[in-house]
């Protein structure tokens, strides 16, 4: 637990790509950054709610070893039910269930069936991200 900044955090955010990461980072009031395992784990507050957010960088193993030091070091454990869809998800949700610390995940799909490939995803990733975390934002409002 990172005795630090004096509390454990009540939100993880794990993101793939620094991209996602930037909305959360520009409204956070970060109080401290530590290094660990080559990434930047940011502390702070998120509409008055502690927060540590991250990007793991893209595929599940990144996933979930950002899941589990993200756990280790600043959340406090309980005991979830855990749902996921795809196996990024599904790795972090694991690593969670493992240690008790309750878990959402909310992904945002840039591509689908009828407009897929690169370009699609180009063309959609701006508008997932924001898409993503304007529900993450709203939802925080309701637990605060």
């Amino acid at each position: 637990m990172n005795k630090d900044l004096g509390t454990e955090s009540k939100i993880g955010i794990i993101c793939a790509t620094a991209r996602e990461l930037a909305p959360y980072l520009s409204v956070m009031q970060i109080r401290k950054t530590d290094e660990c395992a080559m990434h930047s784990f940011h502390n702070g507050t998120i509409k008055d709610i502690c927060t540590t957010a991250v990007y793991s960088g893209c595929g599940k193993i990144n996933a979930s070893i950002m899941a589990q030091l993200l756990i280790d070091r600043y959340m406090e454990p309980i005991h979830p039910d855990a749902l996921c869809i795809d196996m990024e998800t599904a790795a972090v949700a694991h690593a969670c269930y493992l240690n008790g610390v309750p878990f959402i995940a909310v992904r945002s799909i840039s591509d689908n069936d009828k407009e897929a490939g690169q370009e699609a995803i180009n063309r959609n990733y701006d508008k997932a991200v924001q898409q993503s975390y304007q529900f993450v934002s709203e939802m925080l409002e309701g637990i605060r």
